[in-house]
């Protein structure tokens, strides 16, 4: 049964458990200290979700984009900026790809209960 993109996402999300959650879709490549660098800022327990820049590669890896935030002319923005929750839903700069959670903080994600945009907008625009 198809339930589409978000309510797909939510179901597997109630199935994971440990400590971190680190999201990665089919087409994700990470770098090799990616997981260490994020779940080392995690470990601030003030901090509760984490998230990196990216780059666009093609199908042979080449860079196409090398900073996926200038896309959207929003360089200079981050977590401090005081209409964050806002710019993250109409234009989010933040990719599920470039996320990881601390797991107590799906509680706060689950359930999703806006299905008209992805689970990427509606994570950190909470």
């Amino acid at each position: 049964m198809n339930c589409g993109c978000s309510q797909t996402f939510e179901n597997a999300l109630s199935y994971v458990n440990g400590e971190y959650i680190a999201f990665c879709d089919q087409d994700d490549v990470w770098r090799p200290d990616k997981l260490s660098i994020m779940i080392d800022i995690l470990k601030n327990e003030s901090i509760g979700l984490v998230y990196s820049n990216c780059d666009v590669i093609d199908e042979e890896s080449n860079i196409k984009i090398d900073n996926y935030r200038e896309i959207n002319n929003l360089v200079g923005i981050d977590s401090s900026h005081e209409n964050i929750n806002e710019i993250c839903w109409f234009n989010s700069f933040i990719l599920g790809c470039s996320i990881v959670i601390k797991f107590d903080v799906l509680s706060k994600v689950l359930p999703i209960l806006d299905n008209s945009h992805n689970h990427d907008k509606w994570i950190v625009s909470l």
